[in-house]
């Protein structure tokens, strides 16, 4: 016996609902709820199973006082229900547990090695502009600084000739090349910002005509 609550238009106006329940149902009736608990228009649409399928034809017409509907005795159910997933909960608790859960977590900082020998001043430049000494640094009895180092490449031009190509005209060739400049910056507790640099200073241009433009 089926006794399926939904809204009345579905029930009278749902044809893909309607074709269901009469190839499967017999006997239909529908049942309005009660006013005070009809807030959707709510319905309650009964039948019975019925033993064969049939070819559903037209429209159902409910019959609106349904009668006793007398349920078989039943043989109890024809399987056994077993769990056959997980619940949420039961998948976390296995999760924290997973020894797996150790990939997850950062790997410990490990202290900077001792070099065998004390570093020279070449040593620290390179360790600071390679950026392996970034963060805070305190000698000992001096105050805290921060200090950040970076290396870029950067174009620069190599040389410049004038070619003579005869009949008063020239040509000027211009060769460009790459170097590396090591830039240094630090901070002090007062705010000031200081930058150490390997950057050759720009040449200034000697040519007459230059100035003169």
């Amino acid at each position: 016996v089926l006794a399926l609550a939904i809204p009345e238009g579905q029930a009278e106006y749902n044809y893909s609902l309607q074709r269901q329940l009469k190839t499967w149902l017999d006997r239909l009736a529908l049942v309005p709820y009660p006013e005070a608990h009809r807030d959707y228009d709510e319905t309650v649409v009964f039948g019975v199973k019925r033993k064969k399928m049939v070819d559903p034809r037209g429209c159902i017409e409910y019959d609106q006082a349904p009668e006793l509907y007398q349920i078989p005795r039943s043989g109890g159910p024809g399987q056994r229900f077993f769990k056959s997933d997980l619940t949420p909960l039961e998948y976390v608790r296995l999760m924290d547990a997973s020894p797996l859960m150790d990939h997850l977590n950062p790997p410990a900082e490990s202290a900077l090695a001792r070099p065998p020998l004390a570093p020279g001043v070449g040593h620290l430049a390179l360790l600071l502009a390679s950026g392996y000494l970034d963060g805070i640094v305190q000698p000992a009895d001096e105050a805290p600084h921060v200090v950040r180092g970076t290396a870029r490449k950067e174009q620069f031009l190599k040389s410049s000739v004038k070619e003579n190509l005869g009949k008063g005209q020239e040509k000027a060739k211009e060769v460009y090349s790459e170097r590396i400049v090591l830039t240094v910056r630090a901070v002090t507790p007062d705010g000031e910002i200081r930058t150490f640099t390997d950057k050759p200073p720009e040449k200034e241009d000697q040519d007459d005509d230059s100035r003169a433009a």
